[in-house]
């Protein structure tokens, strides 16, 4: 498993758990959805995967790829052109590789290729516009992880949806959560005192709008802007392996009766 200190790929060796948990349905089910909920974690955290390319030949009068550390600031007085590198199947159908880190690209062949660090979402986008190719491939090979446009359209609809606060509705009904794991709410209580020097309390219920049960966070904070918040606390939820559906609501006093005060 790939194991990186870089802030925008913390989020890849638990992608490639949740892929080789992929490995044991036989067909789609919670481990293939629990690998989309990661890539939308991921995504919200400005989370980077490594897109193979061809180093272009003009890059080798100003520097040896083999030899650029990792930070070092190079400039060169011309425009580079770097080209993607794509797979293809056996059927013929291309896709564009994307790796989760150096090692993965190793056991791909590509090792001592180039590579650039980008924003998922936004290589996506990318792929979206790109004619004749079929969609994303994460770790190509014995244990990758197909991803057509028809999902990648899904994702980045999901990861605008999740940007926007959501609203509970009139209609909505709290209800004691249930499936707590031992010891949860103690981790969220000393997570929050570490992480959030702005929230002020937050509340613990379970909730049941219309058809949908989820958990929920009440969160008061002393900020406008509550959304980087639930960002966060939904990091945390994904890092925990937490499966259940979670709700994050803003609130300026207790919410409702029977909502537990975890902090504050």
């Amino acid at each position: 498993m790939c194991k990186n200190d870089d802030v925008f790929m913390q989020f890849n060796p638990l992608i490639e758990e949740r892929i080789e948990a992929c490995y044991e349905e036989e067909e789609f089910g919670e481990a293939h959805l629990s690998v989309l909920q990661t890539l939308l974690a991921a995504m919200e955290q400005e989370g980077h995967m490594l897109i193979p390319v061809e180093t272009p030949d003009n890059a080798m009068k100003y520097f040896d790829p083999d030899k650029i550390e990792e930070g070092q600031e190079i400039t060169v007085p011309e425009e580079l052109h770097w080209t993607l590198i794509n797979v293809t199947n056996d059927k013929g159908e291309v896709s564009m590789p994307v790796f989760t880190g150096p090692e993965k690209m190793t056991e791909a062949g590509l090792d001592g290729c180039s590579s650039i660090s980008f924003f998922l979402d936004e290589y996506m986008r990318q792929v979206l516009e790109m004619e004749g190719v079929e969609g994303i491939v994460i770790n190509p090979g014995e244990r990758g992880f197909f991803l057509s446009k028809h999902v990648i359209d899904m994702l980045l609809k999901a990861y605008q949806e999740q940007k926007t606060n959501h609203t509970v509705s009139k209609d909505a009904v709290f209800i004691k959560p249930e499936n707590v794991p031992d010891g949860f709410l103690d981790m969220m209580s000393e997570f929050i005192a570490n992480n959030f020097d702005e929230v002020e309390k937050v509340w613990f219920t379970g909730i049941r709008d219309g058809e949908d049960e989820s958990w929920c966070f009440a969160i008061k904070a002393g900020t406008e802007d509550i959304q980087p918040i639930f960002d966060r606390f939904h990091t945390m939820m994904v890092l925990s392996k937490i499966d259940m559906v979670v709700d994050y609501v803003a609130v300026e006093e207790t919410p409702w009766e029977g909502a537990e005060l975890i902090y504050g």
